[in-house]
């Protein structure tokens, strides 16, 4: 599974524990091969909304070519005093909002903390876009210290090596309480008592020097964040500040709708919407209905959920999200109301305060969890190791023959319920299943196009000339890519989340 336990920065603390990883692509810098901790791949919106509403004109008892000459100043007023300026990214315009807020997100104390990080990003009233993407931008670099899994505790050995330690470090002996700076930020580790496995809670602050050094830095991975983040809101929002959705009577959600995980553990929910998106779309846009009064309010409606979920949306949540390619504003009030859910769920008098949503929605999850969410199905692990490529290779064959049903993608028969798959820390999608031959279409949640190692988590813009230690490159077209069932059993691939229906099969 991706992770067993999910982990609230409103608590001012991180878990180090297994997350999916997102290749990072810097928006001024050189794509590379070597993995970064959930760091954004680069999209490019390829649709943009030019839709621009105004404000109507107002009844005035004039004469008629007085009131039509009143009537468009009445207008043009209007629509001036509610437009929200398209938003650009510079290093100039980042600096200057880090030296213009810093303060205000810190609430006047010396460091940006993981809670003062929860109540910016949750501010209805940080509606400029350059300052919403840069929180975002923060919140998404804070978040990739929670994505060293356990095969990375030897980056934490060399960071307690740097910071005056010698020798060996076993998992079980890391001392309390050492601060080092990470990356421009400030890192406590704690490892967390009698837990199993072990993980280690940390406090991560910012100050503003720190913050400003990270921003101006070469190749700064903080600023291709903030780049990325002002491209998904201007493209989100309207010209008067006004959220879109994203799909409509003109522009449904359709198989083919691309998402891209950002730089944070999302990766099980990504996956777990592609698969309904894959399946029946318009499941999805009938889950959300916006609020007539509030703009910004939604109201989520999940099949696997006696209750309906309010979700109040800021931009800087916008930003931190993963993201619609070409914009809109609904995959993030579905990660919103998906992370409520899991803390008002998850049993931590901590996790329920009016923020529950906001950074919560950056930590990870488990497809287990989530499917039965979006679907209403109950839904179980397997695990691949136990399968022989004959019993998988029939299995899937089983669900395919009891509906058959071409998917999008020629060749394919469509996986319907939807079959999660999963690495020892990334979770993706079976979107279909071809049995002449018996290769499986995955679609991994980055959405990226280039080459993907699942053991490794790397990504390359390029096919690497040197081969990982383990494990297979697979050539992906925005996400999508194809494996052999003889393959399954590999290192690639750990587990399988499949609907109770199937349990049979398999």
């Amino acid at each position: 599974m991706e992770i067993k336990k999910s982990v609230s920065f409103i608590t001012a603390a991180i878990t180090f524990i297994s997350l999916g990883f997102t290749p990072f692509n810097n928006a001024i810098a050189k794509k590379t091969s070597e993995p970064v901790a959930h760091q954004e791949t680069e999209s490019t919106a390829h649709e943009k909304s030019s839709s621009k509403p105004t404000e109507p004109a107002k009844k005035i008892s004039t004469p008629k070519s007085t009131a039509h000459e009143n009537s468009n100043k009445t207008q043009t007023t209007e629509a001036s005093k509610n437009k929200v300026p398209t938003a650009s990214a510079s290093v100039t315009t980042a600096t200057n909002t880090i030296n213009k807020n810093f303060d205000s997100w810190a609430g006047r104390g010396a460091t940006l903390t993981p809670k003062n990080l929860v109540d910016a990003l949750s501010n209805p009233n940080i509606t400029n876009r350059e300052e919403a993407a840069l929180l975002g931008a923060i919140a998404d670099r804070v978040n990739s210290l929670s994505t060293w899994s356990p095969s990375s505790l030897s980056v934490i050995d060399q960071k307690l090596k740097e910071a005056g330690y010698t020798g060996a470090f076993p998992a079980s002996s890391y001392p309390d309480g050492k601060t080092w700076v990470w990356e421009g930020m400030t890192v406590t580790l704690t490892p967390v008592k009698h837990s199993n496995p072990l993980t280690y809670t940390t406090h991560v602050s910012f100050t503003q020097k720190q913050l400003l050094a990270d921003i101006n830095a070469k190749n700064s991975k903080l600023y291709g964040l903030y780049a990325k983040a002002v491209t998904n809101l201007n493209n989100s929002y309207s010209s008067t500040g006004v959220p879109k959705l994203g799909y409509g009577s003109n522009q449904p959600l359709t198989s083919s709708t691309h998402l891209m995980q950002g730089p944070v553990g999302d990766c099980y929910f990504v996956s777990a919407v592609n698969g309904v998106l894959q399946t029946n779309p318009q499941a999805l846009e009938q889950m959300i209905k916006p609020d007539a009064k509030h703009p910004d309010w939604f109201t989520v409606k999940f099949p696997g959920d006696t209750k309906s979920i309010l979700v109040k949306l800021t931009p800087a949540e916008v930003a931190a999200a993963s993201q619609v390619v070409g914009g809109g504003v609904w995959l993030a009030v579905l990660s919103n109301a998906e992370a409520q859910y899991r803390a008002s769920h998850s049993g931590d008098a901590d996790r329920t305060d009016k923020h529950e949503g906001s950074l919560d929605m950056l930590h990870g999850g488990s497809e287990e969890q989530t499917f039965p969410l979006l679907t209403g199905l109950p839904y179980q692990t397997v695990s691949l190791k136990k399968q022989s490529s004959t019993a998988l290779g029939n299995g899937f064959q089983a669900m395919v023959a009891n509906e058959p049903q071409m998917s999008a993608h020629p060749g394919y028969y469509a996986i319907n319920p939807q079959v999660g798959i999963n690495t020892s820390g990334h979770a993706l999608l079976i979107v279909g299943y071809d049995p002449t031959t018996q290769s499986l279409l995955i679609l991994n949640p980055w959405g990226s196009t280039g080459y993907y190692n699942p053991p490794s988590m790397k990504f390359s813009s390029n096919l690497p000339t040197k081969e990982p230690q383990n494990g297979n490159w697979y050539s992906m077209q925005n996400g999508l890519f194809t494996a052999p069932i003889s393959q399954l059993q590999s290192n690639d691939f750990v587990g399988m989340t499949i609907p109770n229906s199937a349990a049979n099969y398999f």
